[in-house]
Formats: structure tokens, sequence, C-alpha cells
């Protein structure tokens, strides 16, 4: 149990140490740069990192629901929270954009040079076209952790943060044009490490978790694993919850509870 326990909050301190590298990735290519970049980084990624860490910490609640749901193995529920997460993900996402707005409208009235300002409002442009895919990766972040399954985040995350720094360096150096030789470039790599992973995840998850789990009906389960299993006999409500439970929706439990996402 503790070997488990130590695994687990291990690979979600690996997802947290991701987070952390990224900024660090930026400010070091953009130091290379010049200063406004680095300045009109700050100044940006303060006003961007305020607003994404508060609809983050929104989205947090999911890990303790999907976690009630799945250590009472209604795995239906499990599934159908995902799903309506989604909702206040369309709705954390206005709010950020129209945050983000305020924003770019606030920086362009400081008292700043005019390229840092141009160079600010850009990076949260840039950076607003990844808000659904950060919020999205928190809320699927947040559900595998509530299922146990916290390695598949930090495996998807590590890769990733890979492919954004080979894409920032490209960037950088004038493959894509002279338009993302700046902190735009920056950002835009990072938006597409976000979005690779939150589809790539979306997809995996779908896969795992075919129709039929969501047509399943939840009152069948608790009518099979009540009165129905109330009039077999030991042993024959074991060989129920084994063999007949795995046929059972196309061995939906056991392909929840088997860690392969990846």
């Amino acid at each position: 149990m503790y070997q488990k326990l130590a695994s687990q909050t291990f690979s979600i301190w690996l997802i947290q140490l991701v987070l952390v590298i990224i900024p660090l990735i930026d400010a070091y290519f953009l130091m290379g740069i010049s200063s406004k970049n680095f300045a009109a980084y700050a100044l940006a990624n303060s006003f961007y990192s305020w607003w994404i860490l508060s609809c983050k910490g929104v989205l947090q609640g999911i890990v303790f629901a999907t976690a009630l749901h799945f250590g009472q193995k209604k795995y239906i529920e499990v599934y159908q929270l995902l799903l309506q997460s989604f909702w206040l993900l369309g709705l954390l996402v206005l709010v950020a954009w129209a945050m983000l707005g305020l924003s770019a409208l606030g920086i362009a009235q400081a008292p700043i040079s005019l390229d840092t300002q141009r160079l600010a409002i850009q990076y949260l442009q840039v950076s607003a076209f990844g808000v659904p895919a950060v919020l999205g990766i928190r809320i699927l972040a947040g559900w595998l952790e509530g299922i146990s399954q916290p390695l598949t985040m930090t495996i998807w995350l590590w890769f990733g943060l890979i492919i954004k720094t080979i894409l920032t360096v490209w960037l950088l150096s004038g493959y894509w044009g002279e338009r993302w030789q700046n902190l735009t470039g920056c950002a835009l790599a990072t938006n597409i490490m976000y979005w690779g992973i939150f589809v790539g995840l979306l997809i995996k998850i779908r896969y795992k978790f075919p129709k039929q789990l969501a047509q399943f009906n939840g009152s069948t389960a608790q009518r099979l694993n009540g009165s129905t299993a109330q009039r077999l006999n030991g042993s024959t409500a074991q060989r129920l919850n084994g063999s007949t439970a795995q046929r059972l929706n196309g061995s939906t439990a056991q392909r929840l509870l088997s860690p392969i996402f990846f």
C-alpha cells in the first residue's frame, strides 16, 4: 500500500516539475534574444499564470469526486464525471479568455516601451490559443489521479516537454519565419505541446472507455450486485464477480483498472 502511495505521489511530483521547467526553458532562450523579450515575457506571464492557476484551482475538485466514485467501484459515474467536467471547462475557458483580454488592455496602458507592450500583448494572444488545452489537461490529470493513474499524465508531459524544447529551438531559429523569433515562438511551442497532449489523451481515454460503458445502465449493475447476488450461493457469487463480471460490458472494469493508458 505504501509503495503504491509513494509511486503515485512521485508521479504527481514529476507532473508539477514539468510545469516548473517549461517557463524556465522559455526564460533561458529569451534571455539570449533581448532584454525586451525577457521583460515582456515576465510581464505577460505574470497575468497569464494568475488567471490560469485560478481556473486550474477550480478544476482540482475533479480529483476528489473521481476518487470517491472510483473507490465505490461506480465506474459508469467515473466516466460520466469526466464528460460532465467538460461543460465546466467551456465556462472556464470563456472566463480565462475574458481575463486575458482585460490583461492585454491593462498592459497597453502601462508606462513601458511600445515594443515591450506589443510583445507582451502578442504573447497573451498566442497563449489564449492554448487555454482550452491547458485547462483540459488539468481535468484529465485530475481524473487520472482520481483513478490512481497519475503515471499516464507524467509520461505524456515529459515526452511533450522534449517536443516543446525542439519546437522552441526551431521557432527561435527562424525555420518558421521571423514572426516567431521572439517570445511568441516560445508561447506557440508550449501551446502545440499542450494541444498534442490533450488530444492524444482524449483519444486514448476514449479508446479505453467505449460507448457501451457510458450506455451501460447503472441500475442494472445495482440489481446485479443486490437482489441477484443475494439469491446466489457463495461459490456462484465468486464466479459471478470473476469471469462473468469480466465478460460483462466487454471486460470494462478490467480495462478501467489496468494501467495501460500509455
